[in-house]
């Protein structure tokens, strides 16, 4: 799911692939880890925003080596265009 606020004409139409390079689109996803759930805004141009509501904490960058990261990559991949 995603929204893109482009006044240029972004070629994002509700349920297909977002373009890599529009600055105005963001994309919602999550995963369950653990038995947390994880969930991250991503935009193009500024990269993944992490929300971990189980442990109350918004705006969170997780470390490197956290399972998270593992999750949102293969979303991305899974989601963004080639």
């Amino acid at each position: 799911m995603g929204i893109c606020t482009s006044l240029m004409g972004c070629r994002y139409k509700s349920g297909s692939k977002p373009c890599k390079t529009c600055s105005h689109h963001v994309t919602f996803g999550y995963t369950i880890i653990d038995g947390r759930e994880y969930t991250w805004d991503f935009n193009p141009r500024f990269g993944p925003l992490f929300e971990c509501a189980s442990i109350g904490k918004r705006d969170w960058v997780p470390n490197s080596r956290h399972k998270v990261w593992k999750a949102f990559e293969a979303w991305l991949k899974e989601t963004q265009d080639d």
